[in-house]
């Protein structure tokens, strides 16, 4: 798809550059995936004392590739722990559907194919509402032996964790703000004619623990507040 939206832009004499996704021949700014999954994965493994089975669940694969990488990442390491296994991956539909009760359905049929306290270490969600919905079947199984870690920051996540509603205690996120600034960037200084390499560029992995959710949440609502401010100067 980018493929298509480059050419055509090089025959119109347009310079691309890609935010949050590559380009072909062009610079572009991403996430870094694998080390999103190596921080969530090396943090799942020390909080759980490298034993037990886990979980992971994430949208649909194939729908998202970022999301399909980082749970490969996660099942290459925890290969590699000879006390620990990694039960089949739970997809979570799409995100034109309800995500946060797929989630829900998800974790009470883990929980009831694994009912014993202990069968499941943890339940890793990359993408939020999945986390969510695997709470409130905690909460409505009344189990609390399962520890719950998650990728990808929302509002409602945020205000859940540092609420403590669930036993989220650990997420990872794009740092989006960083990612657009070195974007902007970049396409100033192609704008100017300056020479910029056709390379990606990565952005640091963001990382919390429970703790610290309400200053996230507090810091992505300020962030969110000026954006809409200046997208209103442009009628936005």
């Amino acid at each position: 798809e980018t493929a298509a939206i480059a050419d055509e832009a090089k025959k119109r004499g347009i310079k691309t550059v890609g935010f949050a996704v590559p380009v072909k021949d062009s610079p572009s700014v991403v996430e870094d995936t694998w080390a999103t999954g190596a921080t969530l994965g090396y943090y799942v493994h020390n909080a759980l004392g490298r034993k037990g089975n886990i979980v992971q669940t994430a949208e649909d694969k194939g729908f998202y590739t970022p999301f399909d990488m980082e749970a490969e990442m996660l099942d290459i390491m925890t290969k590699y722990e000879t006390r620990m296994k990694m039960l089949p991956f739970m997809p979570g539909t799409v995100s034109t559907q309800d995500q946060i009760s797929k989630g829900r359905e998800n974790a009470l049929a883990l929980m009831q194919a694994n009912p014993e306290p202990g069968s499941v270490a943890g339940i890793i969600a990359w993408w939020w509402p999945l986390i969510l919905g695997a709470g409130q079947a905690m909460k409505q199984q009344g189990r609390t032996d399962i520890r719950l870690f998650n990728h990808y920051f929302s509002d409602q996540l945020l205000t859940d964790m540092a609420a403590k509603n669930f036993p989220i205690e650990f997420s990872t996120d794009v740092p989006w703000h960083t990612l657009g600034k070195k974007t902007g960037e970049l396409a100033v200084a192609l704008a100017r004619g300056e020479k910029v390499e056709p390379i990606q560029y990565r952005v640091p992995v963001t990382a919390i623990v429970q703790e610290e959710a309400a200053k996230a949440l507090a810091e992505v609502q300020e962030m969110d507040k000026k954006a809409i401010a200046l997208l209103g100067q442009y009628g936005g």
